[in-house]
């Protein structure tokens, strides 16, 4: 008996340190989650800062307070009429796009084309991706002619030019490209 009292006392007090090890786990788990959780704040707090002062929340606290709303749609009016008001041309290499019926080419229609833009920055802009435009042009009609020649005889002039400021937004973006213009089509049929 005397060994199995020893062998009690052996097992309580292997009990007691491992109640002691699960709370001392436990303590240390709260306080590394208390420490990730400090850090991530300091990491917010200090990205809103940043943000604040460098400026990149001036549009959402203009937009909670309301002001300056008047002035900027006022300043954004006046700009968008002296905008409208200048013209700058882009003349583009003609575009051949083959309509292949079958096998064979049906016809090869030939489009050349105008864009226009309110902006000098802007021009120089889409004449530097004036090549990647025009590949997208042809990509794109490509396609698109047959179909439309299916449905219609002929080339429709309001179609493609609705299809083709679609794709220059697209590529340039909305509103650099304010018009497309045709200036001749030329149909050939081979």
């Amino acid at each position: 008996m005397a060994n199995e009292d020893g062998s009690n006392q052996e097992t309580e007090e292997d009990n007691g340190e491992d109640l002691d090890k699960k709370e001392s786990d436990k303590s240390a788990k709260r306080f590394f989650s208390l420490i990730i959780l400090t850090i991530v704040m300091f990491l917010v707090i200090g990205g809103v800062t940043v943000a604040y002062f460098t400026g990149l929340l001036d549009p959402v606290v203009n937009w909670i307070t309301g002001s300056e709303s008047e002035e900027i749609s006022q300043s954004n009016t006046n700009i968008e009429k002296e905008s409208e008001k200048i013209v700058i041309p882009i003349t583009m290499d003609p575009l051949a796009i083959p309509v292949f019926q079958g096998n064979s080419i049906a016809a090869t229609i030939q489009i050349k084309l105008k864009l226009e833009t309110n902006n000098e920055e802007k021009a120089e802009r889409i004449n530097k991706i004036l090549p990647i435009i025009s590949d997208a042009f042809i990509s794109d009609l490509h396609g698109f002619l047959p179909r439309l020649l299916k449905e219609k005889k002929k080339v429709d002039y309001k179609i493609i030019k609705q299809r083709l400021q679609l794709i220059a937004d697209k590529v340039v973006g909305k509103g650099e490209v304010t018009n497309v213009i045709a200036k001749s089509v030329d149909e050939k049929t081979e």
